[in-house]
C-alpha cells in the first residue's frame, strides 16, 4: 500500500516563494447591461516596452532575472493580496483528482504502466522517482527538444520537493495527439487495462489522460518566468485606451488554421482584423511578423488551436487584452478555470470558407460597443494567468500530481534496467543509450513479435 512506501506522508504544501507576485485590480461586478461596476483597472505602470526580438538580438540569454524583478517592483503598484487565494489554488489543483478518478477504484498497477510503455513507441518517456531521485527511461526519437525542456521542468520540481517526493513509475507523452485508448487490444492478450498517461492536453474522451504543466513553460528564451515578465512589461507600456481596436493573430498554418480562416487571408486585414499566417520553418512567408510583446498593443487577440491545442493561450491572456477563442474539445490542465464572458470570449468553431470574416468582425463590433466590459475581461484574464500560473504553482501542481498518483499505485516501483538519472539524461550522448528498444523494456507486456501487424495509432520499434 502507498502508506508503506517512501512518500506516504505527502502533504499539501504551499510552494516556495515566487519571484513574481502580482497584485491586480479588484474584479468589478457586471450589471444587466453588460457594463461592469467597480473600480477601473489600475494602470500597470509606465515601464518602457520590451521587445522580445530586440532582447534576443542583444543576447537575451544574458539578461538577468533581477532586471525583470526591478521592472516589476518599480512599475507595478504594490497592492494587497498578491498571491492566489486558497480557493483559486484549490480550484486549480482540483483537476488532478478529476483526472485520476478513473483509477480510484482499481488503482494503478505495473501492468497498466507497461501497457502504455510497451504498446507505444511514440514521443514519450518513463519517469521514475525512487528514494527522492528522478530517473528517465525509454526515451524515444522525435520531439527531442520538447523532451529536454520537459526534463528541465522536472529538475525544478525535484529542486523544490526532492526530500518529499514519493516513489512513482509513470509515463509522460509529448505528441500533439493523446495516445489512444487501447484497452484490451494487445495482440498477445496481455495488459488488458489501459494505463494512465501524463499529457499536456486531451479531450473529454481521453479519460486515461492526466493533465500537467508541459514543456512550453520551459520555452526559450528564459522560460516562463522571464517571458511572463516581458509580457507584463509590454502590457504596462500599452494602456487600454491606446491599444488598437483590432482582433490580431499571428501564427503558423498548423493543423486546420488555414482552413478555419478561409481561402482569402487578405480579407482578414482591415480596420477591425489584423490576422496573418506565416510559414516559420520554411521562412518563405513571415506573415508580417509581430513579437508577442508587440501583440499586447491590440485590444483583442485571437486564439486558434494547432494540431490539437496551442500553448499560446497563457501568453495572450498575459497581455490584458480580450482573448477570443473558438470552442474546441482540447483542454490543458488549467483551462477549467476559464469563464466564458468573464476572462475569455468563446465563439463557435470557425467552419472555413468565407465565414470567418463576418463572424470575427461581428465579434469585434460587439466588443467595441462594450469597451468597458472588454477591458474588464482582459484584466480578469491577466489576473488569472498571473496569480494562478506562477512558476512555483506549476512545480506544486507536479508535486501534488506525483503524490496523488503514488497513493493509487498498487506496486512498489523498481528501477528500470535502462534508467538514467535525470541529470544524465539531459546530456544527449547519454540519452541515446536509453532509446526505447524491443529486447529489454517490457516484462509484463511483451511487444508484438517482429513482423506482426501494429494496430492504428502504434508506431514501429526504434531498434
Amino acid at each position: 500500500m502507498s502508506s508503506e512506501r517512501r512518500g506516504g506522508n505527502c502533504v499539501a504544501v504551499v510552494a516556495r516563494s515566487t519571484l513574481f507576485l502580482l497584485a491586480l485590480t479588484q474584479t468589478g461586478v457586471a450589471n444587466q447591461t453588460g457594463e461592469f461596476r467597480g473600480s477601473a483597472p489600475s494602470p500597470l505602470g509606465t515601464a518602457s516596452p520590451l521587445s522580445l526580438t530586440a532582447e534576443h538580438e542583444a543576447g537575451y540569454s544574458a539578461v538577468s532575472k533581477s532586471r525583470h524583478v526591478d521592472v516589476l517592483a518599480s512599475g507595478e503598484p504594490q497592492l494587497t493580496g498578491t498571491s492566489a487565494p486558497d480557493a483559486e489554488l484549490d480550484a486549480l489543483f482540483s483537476q488532478i483528482d478529476k483526472d485520476l478518478e478513473p483509477y480510484r477504484a482499481s488503482g494503478i498497477t505495473l501492468e497498466m504502466v507497461e501497457q502504455v510503455y510497451c504498446m507505444f513507441n511514440t514521443q514519450s518517456f518513463r519517469l521514475q522517482v525512487l528514494h527522492g531521485q528522478m530517473y528517465i527511461s525509454g526515451e524515444t526519437r522525435g520531439f527531442e527538444d520538447i523532451q529536454d525542456r520537459m526534463k528541465k521542468l522536472l529538475v525544478k520540481v525535484w529542486t523544490h520537493y526532492q526530500d518529499r517526493l514519493p516513489d512513482v513509475d509513470m509515463m509522460i507523452q509529448f505528441d500533439d495527439w493523446m495516445l489512444p485508448n487501447l484497452e484490451g487490444q494487445h495482440p498477445l492478450g496481455r495488459c488488458s487495462k489501459q494505463g494512465p498517461v501524463v499529457t499536456a492536453s486531451k479531450t473529454a474522451e481521453d479519460w486515461h489522460g492526466i493533465l500537467a504543466p508541459d514543456a512550453s513553460y520551459e520555452d526559450e528564451p528564459g522560460g516562463w518566468e522571464v517571458i511572463r515578465a516581458i509580457l507584463m512589461d509590454a502590457a504596462a507600456s500599452h494602456p487600454w485606451q491606446n491599444r488598437t481596436s483590432q482582433l490580431m493573430f499571428r501564427g503558423a498554418p498548423t493543423g486546420k488554421r488555414a482552413e478555419m480562416l478561409g481561402p482569402d487571408l487578405g480579407a482578414l486585414r482591415d480596420d477591425k482584423l489584423d490576422i496573418a499566417l506565416g510559414t516559420w520553418q520554411q521562412m518563405t512567408d513571415t506573415g508580417d511578423f509581430l513579437s508577442l510583446a508587440a501583440g499586447c498593443g491590440h485590444k483583442y487577440l485571437l486564439y486558434l488551436p494547432g494540431n490539437t491545442w496551442a500553448n499560446r493561450l497563457k501568453l495572450l491572456m498575459s497581455c490584458g487584452s480580450t482573448v477570443v477563442m473558438p470552442r474546441d474539445p482540447y483542454v490543458a490542465f488549467w483551462w477549467h478555470m476559464l469563464r466564458e464572458g468573464e476572462n475569455v470570449i468563446k465563439i463557435n468553431a470557425l467552419t472555413g470558407g468565407n465565414s470567418a470574416k463576418p463572424v470575427l468582425k461581428g465579434v469585434v463590433h460587439t466588443l467595441m460597443q462594450h469597451d468597458a466590459t472588454a477591458q474588464r475581461i482582459g484584466a480578469n484574464a491577466r489576473e488569472l494567468v498571473w496569480k494562478v500560473l506562477q512558476p512555483d504553482r506549476l512545480y506544486e501542481y507536479w508535486y501534488r500530481l506525483i503524490c496523488k498518483y503514488a497513493e493509487l499505485q498498487r506496486f512498489q516501483p523498481s528501477l528500470h534496467p535502462d534508467a538514467l538519472p535525470l541529470s544524465e539524461s539531459l546530456m544527449r550522448p547519454a540519452a541515446l543509450k536509453i532509446i526505447r528498444h524491443r529486447d529489454r523494456n517490457c516484462t509484463s507486456c511483451p511487444q508484438p513479435p517482429d513482423g506482426s501487424a501494429w494496430r492504428s495509432g502504434w508506431m514501429g520499434p526504434n531498434d
